[in-house]
């Protein structure tokens, strides 16, 4: 078990947790290393900065416990007619393009990978 943002939980049985994982995500897709940021969002958060990709209500799985989804027919239904071309759920190919320009517009400027 894992713990995020209850570090008063992390005991022999539940270890500390990061929503947004750094280490993770450098060593499953960056072999090379990865400059990321430590971005906590609240006390004892760990989380590393990233991008959202999502959108509520556009994940199709169901999930009872999900906080994105408050409508499991719209979520099926904007998955079904979800842009293909587009990097972000539940926008268009036009406005993905325009936030993903934005983004490494921001990163050169910081010098920052996440």
């Amino acid at each position: 078990m894992f713990s995020c943002c209850g570090d008063y939980l992390v005991n022999g049985s539940i270890e500390k947790a990061h929503c947004i994982d750094g280490g993770i995500i450098e060593s499953l897709f960056f072999p090379d290393g990865l400059r990321y940021k430590d971005k906590p969002t609240r006390k004892e958060c760990g989380c590393s900065a990233s991008s959202d990709i999502g959108a509520y209500d556009t994940c199709p799985h169901g999930c009872v416990y999900c906080y994105a989804n408050m409508n499991k027919q719209k979520a099926r239904e904007s998955f079904n007619n979800h842009d293909t071309e587009s990097a972000f759920l539940g926008y268009g190919k036009s406005q993905s393009d325009r936030w993903l320009d934005e983004m490494k517009f921001s990163r050169s400027k910081s010098n920052i990978l996440f």
